[in-house]
């Protein structure tokens, strides 16, 4: 392993959020600079005003693009709650986030994976849906740039992309255990 990949992954301990532990490899500095300047691309492009109303713009659609990666892990986390086997960590890797159930879970019915692999999507529409409401109504600026990212995010990554069936994300789970679900 080279010595930039090893300190890509290497993982910190953020501490509890609630009854969730956080953790982070390190790629997740690079993901929040990824995020950050997709950000200031998109309101170079689409934000009136001054240089630093743009950057101030980019600044907190970076920090929604974060809320909603929470949004979306407190939908998987409420959904396990609701079906009694919650997520235990969250862990935070370059632009993303994954769940990490509890080692020692038992093997779970199909519809138990189902709900849980839906609870994100589901928060995600919920906020997507909660951001073009304030878009509508919040005249131009920053808050309304805000509000805008806020829908394309949790539309296009948090629902949308999460539900594309591959590489273990929320599709990929409902792929998987669709089949063998009870009606």
């Amino acid at each position: 392993m080279t010595m930039i990949r090893r300190w890509l992954l290497t993982t910190r301990d953020l501490g509890d959020l609630g009854p969730i532990r956080v953790s982070m490899e390190r790629s997740a500095y690079v993901g929040l600079g990824l995020v950050a300047l997709t950000m200031f691309v998109a309101a170079l492009s689409l934000l009136d005003g001054t240089g630093s109303d743009r950057l101030m713009g980019a600044l907190l659609a970076t920090g929604g693009y974060y809320l909603s990666v929470m949004v979306h892990h407190t939908g998987h986390y409420l959904a396990g709650l609701y079906a009694g086997y919650p997520l235990v960590r969250l862990h935070f890797y370059w632009a993303l986030a994954r769940d990490i159930y509890p080692p020692n879970e038992p093997k779970l019915a199909a519809n138990i994976h189902l709900r849980r692999a839906l609870g994100g999507p589901c928060a995600s529409v919920l906020a997507a849906s909660a951001c073009l409401l304030l878009t509508a109504i919040t005249p131009g600026g920053i808050l309304r740039f805000f509000f805008l990212s806020g829908f394309w995010i949790n539309l296009l990554i948090f629902t949308l992309g999460a539900l594309i069936p591959a590489f273990g994300l929320d599709g990929d789970v409902i792929r998987r255990h669709w089949p063998q679900r009870r009606v």
